[in-house]
């Protein structure tokens, strides 16, 4: 991590606690123990949700499972058997898996320098709450956009793709930043178009300024 950088997130998470940092809540009530490492619960499909599978399994337990753990789209009422890899405490929700399609736990998965879809589910006074493959972790204010961002409210709820720039596995502490993420995407689109164009090749190109030399423009890389 470069000195900007370490500066930045020293400003951004000044004043937090841990909990801070992860967009945690304290909870209002305590939640159930959960017996975790495959055991089996038998629950009811409720709905399906953009990517996930929601299961109930009483009035007051419900679960959630990647739908590609399933040929089709289960409909809901369907009654079936899920192993319980852990519980969500953020969220209240147990993270299924199909019975004889458990894999390794996403959180082992992940690394510094990774490229990840993240979900924004909150803000605090240094940056944004999101979350990672049901895992919380902390984006920083200045780690938004490769511009300054005036209100950084406007990426609640959005899918954001996002760098892994921190990671303490020990502590259950991840930080992102799409910053980076955007900064690599320009560089990888710089280098294709570089490699690809041609003297005397016709190209579309967006004006970004005048000068009294010339113009500056854009060719989408």
């Amino acid at each position: 991590m470069d000195d900007l950088l370490a500066q930045e997130m020293e400003q951004a998470l000044a004043g937090l606690s841990e909990n801070d940092m992860l967009g945690i809540i304290p909870e209002k009530k305590a939640l159930p123990k959960v017996k975790g490492d495959g055991h089996t619960r038998t629950g009811t499909i409720i709905r399906v949700q953009g990517g996930d599978v929601m299961v109930e399994f009483g009035p007051k337990s419900q679960g959630v499972c990647p739908l590609n753990q399933f040929e089709s789209a289960p409909e809901p009422g369907t009654v079936m058997d899920f192993a319980v890899e852990r519980l969500d405490a953020f969220e209240g929700l147990l993270i299924l898996s199909r019975i004889g399609m458990r894999t390794k736990p996403q959180w082992d998965n992940l690394q510094v320098g990774q490229i990840v879809d993240a979900r924004c589910v909150g803000m605090n006074q240094g940056g944004l709450d999101m979350e990672v493959a049901h895992h919380r972790a902390f984006m920083p204010a200045g780690q938004v956009d490769i511009r300054s961002v005036p209100d950084i409210s406007i990426f609640l709820g959005e899918k954001l793709q996002c760098m892994i720039i921190e990671m303490r596995k020990e502590r259950g502490r991840m930080v992102l930043s799409r910053k980076a993420a955007l900064a690599q995407t320009r560089r990888e689109n710089q280098q294709k178009t570089l490699a690809d164009i041609q003297t005397g090749q016709i190209l579309e190109a967006t004006i970004m300024s005048l000068q009294p030399f010339g113009a500056f423009a854009d060719i989408g890389g």
